[in-house]
């Protein structure tokens, strides 16, 4: 499939979905090289109030994950919108990581204690430099971290999906609208399911 300068087969290239997204393992044909294209879902743009919602909060997290630029953050490295058909399809290209969900790791068994550590460490230090920019992520989860190895065959974490990211720079300040909350239940704080309060402790 050709989606603006991307190649990628949408059966087969396939790496994520999410209630918001697709990401599919792509070839930038203008660089020639593999990368991870995250794509609006369809579905989610056929009403015109739901269409705009959506395009904002992607639009949100486009700027917010390109704006941030730490060692276990994803880089990005391009954002846009396809035309497909005659619908607007709104994307976000990053780097394409070879490694495995935190989530999948602990199924795997027990995580040794150095091992634990020295993981827990490097996501500590990327949240400290996103709640640093006024940015709450919001839906810390095992599937949103991701462990590779770098060229020196070290462990490296990275923290994904921004989707639901709350901006503090934003004029809306720390609340959302009341009675209203976004997120993975299980893993929600305490203080925002009931009160719908935003602050780096959520995360």
């Amino acid at each position: 499939m050709k989606f603006a300068h991307f190649e990628f087969d949408p059966e087969t290239d396939r790496i994520g979905e999410g209630p918001q997204s697709e990401v599919f393992c792509a070839v930038d044909s203008r660089l020639n090289r593999k990368v991870a294209l995250k794509i609006l879902r369809p579905e989610l743009l056929g009403n015109d109030k739901v269409r705009k919602d959506f395009l904002a909060r992607f639009k949100r997290e486009a700027q917010i994950v390109a704006s941030l630029e730490h060692p276990h953050l994803v880089p990005v490295y391009d954002t846009g919108i396809a035309e497909v058909e005659g619908n607007e399809k709104p994307f976000i290209v990053m780097k394409l990581l070879d490694g495995i969900e935190l989530e999948e790791l602990i199924e795997q068994g027990p995580i040794p204690v150095p091992r634990a550590r020295k993981l827990a460490l490097q996501a500590l230090e990327a949240l400290e430099f996103v709640h640093a920019n006024e940015i709450t992520h919001k839906d810390l989860k095992p599937s949103n971290f991701y462990v590779c190895k770098n060229y020196k065959g070290e462990e490296t974490l990275y923290i994904m999906d921004f989707g639901i990211a709350h901006d503090d720079k934003d004029e809306g300040g720390r609340l959302t609208k009341t009675g209203t909350f976004s997120g993975t239940v299980q893993y929600l704080a305490p203080e925002y399911t009931l009160h719908q309060q935003v602050s780096p402790g959520v995360d």
